[in-house]
C-alpha cells in the first residue's frame, strides 16, 4: 500500500455536515471499556475542538462502538500487539489535547498558550513525548532563514493556531505512514525481489474539492483528479486510437475532452508549480 494525498485538512477543518477521521468518535464510544485505551483518561468527544465544529455531523452512533471493535481485530490480524496499538491511540488522544491548545496575544503582541490550555498542554506532551516548555516557545516565535541570516518573527495567536493545526496534521500523516509501512511490512514476503513479486493495484483517492475557502491543499488534490483524468484518456482513447491507425483500422474518430494542456500549465518547467517553487525559496 502507498499513501497519495491523505486528506490531512479534515483534523482541523470538517466541511458541512461532516465528521472529522471515523476513528475519533470509535475511540469515544470505547472510552470506557476497552483495555486498550486505559489510563488515556480519553474525555467525550465534545470535549475537543476538532470533533465538535459540526455538532450534528459530529453526533456518535451505534456503529462507532462495533467499528471500533472492528478497527482493533484489523490491527491484531495484521499482526500489531497490544502495546503497539496502545501507541497509536496514544498519539490520537496527544492530537486531540494538541487541538485545544488556545493562545493569547493579538497583532505586535507576543503569543502564548493561555492558561486555560494547561491542562491540555500538558496533556498532549506527556501523550505525545514532547517539553512543554520547548513546544510552548515555539508558538512564541518564527525562525526564518533569509539567505546567510536567521530571523525571528514574532507570531500572533492567528500565527499560532494555524502552526498548530499544521502540526497537528503532519503527525496524523506521519502516523498514518507508519501504520502503512507496518502493513507492508507484515504481509510482504521477505524472500522475494520486488520484480517477483505479484500485486494488485487499487487506488482510493476523493474526487474534486470546491469549498467556499479553499487552500494549496484543494489545488493539489484537484490537480491529482486531473492527472487521473489525463491517464485515463491517454490510455482509453489516445493509445487506442494510435493502434488503430498503425494497424489501418477503419473507425470513427471519437472526440474527447482533453485536458493536457490545463494539466501542463500547472507542471511544466516554466508552470504553476515550477513558480510557485521559485517564489517560496
Amino acid at each position: 500500500m502507498e499513501a497519495y494525498l491523505l486528506e490531512k485538512s479534515r483534523i482541523s477543518y470538517q466541511g458541512k455536515c461532516e465528521r472529522n477521521y471515523h476513528i475519533f468518535y470509535q475511540m469515544s464510544t470505547a472510552r470506557e471499556s476497552t483495555p486498550l485505551l486505559k489510563g488515556f483518561n480519553m474525555k467525550h468527544h465534545g470535549s475537543y475542538k476538532y470533533l465538535c465544529s459540526n455538532e450534528d455531523a459530529c453526533m456518535l452512533t451505534a456503529n462507532d462502538s462495533k467499528k471500533f471493535e472492528e478497527t482493533v481485530n484489523c490491527f491484531k490480524i495484521l499482526g500489531f500487539k497490544d502495546d503497539e496499538i496502545r501507541e497509536i491511540f496514544a498519539v490520537l488522544i496527544g492530537i486531540l489535547h494538541f487541538g485545544n491548545l488556545s493562545f493569547s496575544g493579538e497583532a505586535n503582541n507576543k503569543t502564548a498558550i493561555r492558561k486555560n490550555s494547561a491542562n491540555d498542554l500538558n496533556r498532549c506532551c506527556e501523550l505525545l513525548g514532547l517539553n512543554e516548555e520547548d513546544l510552548a516557545e515555539k508558538f512564541t516565535y518564527q525562525r526564518l532563514a533569509i539567505r546567510r541570516e536567521v530571523v525571528h518573527r514574532q507570531l500572533n495567536s492567528a500565527d499560532a493556531n494555524a502552526l498548530k493545526d499544521g502540526i497537528c496534521k503532519y503527525i496524523y500523516e506521519s502516523l498514518f505512514r507508519w501504520i502503512i509501512k507496518k502493513i507492508n511490512d507484515r504481509l510482504s514476503e521477505k524472500s522475494l525481489l520486488l520484480s517477483e513479486m505479484n500485486f494488485i493495484g487499487v487506488l482510493d483517492i476523493y474526487g474534486f474539492e470546491i469549498f467556499p475557502t479553499n487552500s494549496f491543499e484543494q489545488l493539489c488534490i484537484n490537480f491529482a483528479n486531473e492527472s487521473l483524468q489525463q491517464q485515463f484518456y491517454k490510455h482509453v482513447f489516445k493509445l487506442e486510437q494510435e493502434e488503430y491507425v498503425k494497424e489501418n483500422i477503419c473507425w470513427s474518430f471519437i472526440d474527447f475532452p482533453d485536458n493536457e494542456a490545463f494539466r501542463l500549465f500547472f507542471e511544466s518547467r516554466l508552470g504553476i508549480f515550477s513558480l510557485l517553487d521559485q517564489e517560496c525559496q
